[in-house]
């Protein structure tokens, strides 16, 4: 039975889970939302062992080689040590420019990054403040 790393824990999962869920269910938040590759939110990086990545593709060649890979994406098929997205170390920080609020229940809320963002269609952003998502 593999065996999952994250930071100080350690904890046996069954081969071919999918790597999401395995970091989910022993209490490591890695946000998600597609569960199809598409969205980004669950990246992780891989730093000792590989997953099998059943969307290679969905990633950049870059990226790949810096041992991201999308959790939702990953069976665990061997022990690996992961490290969880951290929003200061690999985010992209932005300042607010703007909050309109369009009716009561709708806010527009507009971000100047530091750098220029990548898009990609379907993908989507998941904001991270000092207290978290």
């Amino acid at each position: 039975m593999p065996e999952l790393h994250v930071a100080n824990q350690c904890w046996p999962v069954t081969v071919g889970s999918n790597l999401l869920d395995s970091l989910n269910q022993a209490g490591v938040g890695v946000p998600y939302s597609c569960r199809a590759g598409s969205c980004h939110a669950c990246l992780v990086r891989c730093v000792q062992g590989e997953p099998l990545d059943l969307k290679p593709e969905a990633l950049t060649r870059a990226q790949r080689e810096q041992g991201w890979r999308l959790a939702c994406q990953c069976q665990v098929v061997g022990d690996l040590q992961v490290e969880a997205f951290d929003p200061v170390r690999d985010g992209l920080p932005a300042r607010v420019a703007a909050l309109d609020w369009l009716s009561p229940t709708l806010l527009r809320l507009r971000l100047v990054p530091e750098r220029p963002l990548r898009y990609r269609a379907g993908q989507h952003l998941v904001l991270w403040t000092a207290d978290g998502v």
